[in-house]
């Protein structure tokens, strides 16, 4: 049945050109920013290559997401769909924002439209609870299919949407920017603790149906003999709960690392018979230069 497809479909509908064109014009104008344009941006300094790396990911990992076959399979496996969007909104944003410098965002938030997202509407505990009630929402069986076989404008609308809570999301977490930091470690702690349990409850239920749950898979071709839809179904939903919690552990454990070096540090400050240790590294996050 896979073989079919690629007889039926043509070289644009797997690899998407426009996609293709338009990550590597993104990824050459960043390049020239962050190298012989970066002296164009005030306060501007050398970034390093990690992070030009790590930028560069986060654009090809859309670019897989948006342009690559993982678009068209998404229409017949539910379990690619729902490694579309853990790759989108768990993925790519803190790839995204751990590759950009400090620097390029400033002369950004001058444009008012930007700085108002960032500081008026990006309310960091109203964003966690309405990102993810909006992600699980969209999961239920009648929004699901009425957005995804029906409506695929306003598919395009729900997933912009979800995608730009995302940012959000991930910026309380990984804030480029030093002074616009809202959370200590240990709030970020608890942020990211939030984040995984009120992602749960939906991907349990998609894991454990008994039935299938949604219509838009039932009458699609079955690519793979092997991945039955309800077994397709169930893969979903752990997909997105293993690739979930794996990004936010990755990020978790630097940030716990450094709450308790700073615990230490001031149980060091306070005994007058142990030497007072260089905190002042501990007091940067680990993605601000």
């Amino acid at each position: 049945m896979f073989s079919q497809l690629l007889v039926y479909y043509s070289f644009n509908d797997f690899w998407h050109p426009e996609w293709i064109l338009i990550t590597v014009a993104v990824a050459g104008i960043y390049l020239l920013i962050v190298g012989p344009f970066r002296h164009h941006f005030p306060n501007s300094y050398p970034f390093r290559m990690y992070r030009k790396i790590l930028f560069l990911s986060g654009l090809l990992i859309g670019y897989i997401t948006l342009g690559s076959p993982l678009e068209l399979l998404s229409s017949y496996l539910f379990s690619v769909h729902m490694l579309q969007m853990s790759l989108l909104y768990f993925v790519m944003p803190p790839l995204i924002l751990f590759g950009t410098p400090g620097w390029l965002l400033r002369p950004l938030l001058n444009i008012r439209f930007i700085k108002a997202i960032v500081t008026k509407f990006n309310r960091p505990w109203i964003i966690v609870v309405v990102f993810n009630m909006v992600v699980s929402f969209y999961h239920f069986p009648v929004i699901f299919d009425y957005f995804a076989a029906a409506n695929p404008l306003y598919d395009s609308i729900v997933h912009f949407v979800m995608l730009v809570g995302a940012f959000c999301m991930w910026w309380n977490i990984i804030c480029p920017l030093p002074e616009m930091e809202r959370f200590s470690d240990l709030l970020k702690i608890a942020y990211i603790l939030l984040n995984v349990i009120l992602l749960y409850p939906v991907c349990v239920v998609i894991m454990f149906s008994s039935s299938v749950m949604y219509e838009t898979y039932v009458n699609v071709p079955q690519l793979f003999s092997f991945l039955p839809t309800l077994e397709d179904q169930r893969a979903g939903g752990v997909v997105m709960n293993v690739i979930q919690e794996f990004t936010l552990a990755i990020v978790l454990l630097p940030i716990v690392y450094r709450w308790v070096q700073k615990q230490k540090a001031k149980d060091h400050s306070t005994d007058p018979l142990q030497p007072t240790p260089d905190v002042q590294s501990l007091k940067k996050d680990h993605w601000q230069e």
